[in-house]
């Protein structure tokens, strides 16, 4: 799996977070990049429930195995989401501080975007970049929202 996230103009209100997918990801989800303004990240979670369920209902477009693998776009009763992760671990003989850790959650409200940006999702669920956890990442954003 390769995911890269990057924090461009942290400091400023068109502060984004690009998440970048390469290789066969980019298949499997049917996506390459997305761009998201910080200014309508509206909550941040560790280890959301999504990444925890057998199934996503709703229409989409991209991979999902069952308890095994999501990624791509759904589109459910509220709206479109971004799913990006392979199970995590349901029992605690399975699951370490690692493993729990690695998908973050972000909700969007498209309405508290700057003028003109468009909010390509409502929720995205994502396994973060190897080497890093979720409560890292959670840490950077919430620190680049809060500095503009």
């Amino acid at each position: 799996m390769t995911i890269a996230f990057d924090l461009t103009n942290p400091n400023t209100p068109t502060a984004t977070l690009k998440i970048a997918l390469s290789g066969l990801d980019t298949v499997l989800a049917l996506k390459r990049e997305i761009a998201v303004p910080l200014a309508a990240v509206t909550q941040l979670q560790c280890s959301p429930p999504e990444a925890a369920e057998w199934f996503h209902s709703g229409l989409r477009v991209g991979t999902h195995l069952p308890g095994v693998v999501s990624k791509g776009t759904w589109w459910g009763t509220h709206g479109k989401m971004f799913y990006f992760f392979h199970k995590v671990p349901a029992t605690a003989a399975e699951a370490d501080a690692t493993v729990a850790s690695r998908v973050l959650g972000i909700t969007l409200d498209p309405a508290a975007a700057p003028a003109g940006v468009e909010v390509p999702f409502i929720r995205l669920v994502l396994e973060v970049p190897e080497g890093s956890t979720a409560a890292e990442w959670k840490n950077k954003i919430d620190e680049a929202k809060a500095q503009h």
